[in-house]
């Protein structure tokens, strides 16, 4: 099916049964139109992670990026960090390929030079071939952003949004919400230990419904996340699909071996939440994860995990405790991938613990078009 054929059909198209089911599962996790879809409906218009800010350590840091396929810099100037359009206001030329300092952003096809504003400041003999060129019409344009776990968040907009949208009260804000949740792993102290990058051999709603899942952590992590009291799992998913959920340290699990604690923690166990659509945030006693999914095909994910710790962990005690439950995780996913074309379907949701996976898939299928 045609991304073209898949619009006309959506408005009519139901894709969740009433108790929370994908109809077509083939459909949603297999399907190039559906993807395709997904990045023109529902990833430009969400906060989505470009890079963490040690990125950009210093003034004239410029680093390049595609964020949901658009072409961007990530530019620290004397003033502050911000996201640029990576396209010369010209002749739609790339102005920039490889990350490193720079006093200005130079096109190489006919030397327009910006400031690391965006604010257009010099065209080539512009007074005899462009007089009627104004350098303030033609800045390069800028996407919203902000922090978040140590990341620079970059949102597209969807076509015709002037400005992000603004929430009343940090309540209504998803990212102040979920910064509330990391109040206690604050990223300027805790410092990035391990970096990542993974692919997965799976669509990227299976890596977030697995996130959301509350069932799987007595069974698949059995022995990874063994210290964490499951019984005493709680979690909070919103209608805008932001997560955020908690469960205890067991009081005599013991402590793992080669890692400090982050101290003054307010409270001490696990959290797992979910900036939508695809920014996975975990917190442990020990270490602050982060991992933003970028969907490449409907059967392949890539992963960009960073780890971060306190002063004196052993970088590979923190690798295995942090990749022994990821690993499980990705595994499990790709399985499911691998057997959609058995065509079976899926059976009974269970009623808490898979409750929040269903109200990820209904703020996907809203968003996407299809009726409730």
């Amino acid at each position: 099916m045609s991304t073209v054929a898949l619009l006309d059909r959506i408005p009519s198209l139901r894709l969740l049964d009433p108790a929370g089911r994908w109809v077509d599962r083939r459909l949603v996790y297999q399907d190039p139109a559906f993807l395709a879809l997904e990045r023109r409906t529902l990833w430009p218009s969400h906060w989505l992670a470009a890079l963490p800010l040690e990125d950009l350590a210093r003034p004239g840091a410029v680093v390049p990026l595609d964020l949901a396929g658009v072409p961007l810099l990530a530019v620290r100037d004397a003033e502050s960090v911000r996201l640029l359009s990576n396209v010369c206001r010209h002749r739609a030329m790339r102005l920039c390929a490889t990350a490193g300092q720079h006093q200005a952003l130079t096109c190489p096809y006919h030397g327009w030079r910006y400031a690391l504003d965006g604010q257009l400041l010099m065209a080539p003999q512009r007074a005899r071939e462009l007089p009627d060129l104004d350098p303030t019409r033609l800045r390069l344009a800028e996407v919203p952003s902000t922090e978040l776990a140590g990341l620079l968040l970059g949102r597209l907009e969807s076509p015709g949004d002037a400005a992000p949208r603004s929430f009343p009260s940090d309540s209504d804000d998803p990212v102040a919400l979920v910064a509330k949740e990391l109040a206690d792993h604050d990223p300027p102290t805790l410092p990035v230990v391990l970096r990542r990058t993974l692919v997965a051999a799976c669509n990227w709603k299976l890596l977030v419904e697995n996130h959301l899942d509350g069932y799987h952590l007595w069974y698949l992590h059995q022995r990874s996340l063994g210290a964490y009291d499951h019984r005493r799992f709680t979690s909070r998913f919103r209608p805008d699909g932001t997560w955020t959920s908690f469960e205890p340290l067991r009081p005599a699990a013991p402590p793992p071996s080669g890692l400090v604690p982050v101290p003054n923690l307010s409270r001490v166990g696990m959290g797992a939440h979910l900036l939508f659509p695809g920014l996975l945030i975990v917190t442990t006693p020990w270490w602050l994860a982060t991992a933003w999914l970028e969907p490449l095909a409907p059967d392949r994910t890539r992963l960009h995990l960073v780890v971060r710790g306190t002063e004196g962990s052993d970088p590979e005690a923190l690798l295995d405790d942090v990749l022994g439950f990821v690993r499980e995780d990705i595994d499990a996913c790709e399985a499911v991938q691998a057997a959609l074309g058995s065509g079976v379907p899926e059976g009974p949701l269970a009623r808490t613990l898979e409750a929040d996976l269903v109200g990820f898939r209904r703020v996907v299928a809203e968003i996407c078009g299809a009726p409730a």
